[in-house]
């Protein structure tokens, strides 16, 4: 799990450091997070199609990046993080388990469960057994912003193109 964790989080780094430190954060105004976000999307009905089965659970090495949102003290307070493994759980409703730790949310933490919907939904990935993973469009969108070293660790996990070639 740590394993595949760690290959579908925005920024990979030593298997031993905490998810939260590894975070790159861009703020989904930011032009090239919401092409990624768009693209991802665009490519969400293929995703679904290909690695979700008919009684609501998805392919091993599964995942979505979603807005996680919860009430404190009437305010709402968001964080957008990967979740898997996960489970559809109606018509747009799913639930999965937070595979990183949330730096913004109080009372959750890795391997919380949270409920979300589909419009919550902001990436995909899809990791495979040699630990390589298509999606990650949000990923990819912050390569450029990284440190070089991170940067060229986290690009050597992603698949070229990004979407299966026989996904159709």
């Amino acid at each position: 799990m740590r394993r595949f964790s760690l290959c579908i989080l925005v920024c990979l780094s030593a298997c031993a450091a905490p998810f939260g430190q590894n975070v790159v954060v861009l703020p989904t105004s930011d032009p090239t997070m919401a092409v990624a976000v768009s693209d991802a999307q665009k490519t969400l009905p293929l995703f679904f199609k290909y690695n979700l089965r008919a009684d609501g659970s998805f392919v091993p090495g599964s995942a979505l990046r979603v807005v996680v949102r919860q009430s404190v003290d009437g305010q709402t307070q968001s964080q957008v993080m990967w979740i898997a493994p996960l489970r559809k759980t109606g018509p747009g409703s799913f639930e999965g388990t937070l595979a990183e730790y949330p730096t913004q949310l109080t009372g959750l933490d890795i391997g919380s469960t949270v409920t979300f919907t589909q419009a919550d939904i902001r990436d995909w990935s899809w990791t495979q057994a040699d630990g390589t993973s298509y999606g990650g469009f949000t990923t990819r969108a912050t390569l450029t912003r990284m440190p070089p070293a991170k940067a060229k660790q986290a690009a050597q996990w992603l698949r070229t193109p990004a979407v299966p070639q026989n996904w159709k």
